[in-house]
């Protein structure tokens, strides 16, 4: 698979996780709320959900057996458009 194609598919990934966790007009809701309950600058929250990400996904790969419900490819996307989010974040877009 192309790098491109990749990047469409983390945009759909993108788009499908924005209807469960955002609200009409504020995309990043969730990691506002949870920067304010922290007292964080808001892109360091999907930088905190981006470690969990790859603390999970090295116990995958550690143990070598096949998870039961996020694969390995589900880790490395989610890890992809966390550092996204931050990025944009860090450029104005809250």
């Amino acid at each position: 698979m192309a790098f491109r194609e990749i990047c469409e598919e983390l945009a759909e990934l993108y788009d499908k996780k924005n209807q469960d966790y955002a609200e009409k007009g504020d995309t990043y809701k969730n990691f506002r709320e949870n920067a304010e309950l922290w007292d964080t600058e808001i892109w360091q929250e999907p930088l905190r959900r981006l470690t969990e990400k790859v603390v999970r996904l090295t116990n995958l790969i550690k143990s070598e057996k096949e998870p039961n419900f996020e694969s390995i490819d589900d880790s490395i996307k989610d890890i992809a458009v966390l550092a996204i989010i931050a990025m944009d974040m860090r450029r104005g877009n809250k």
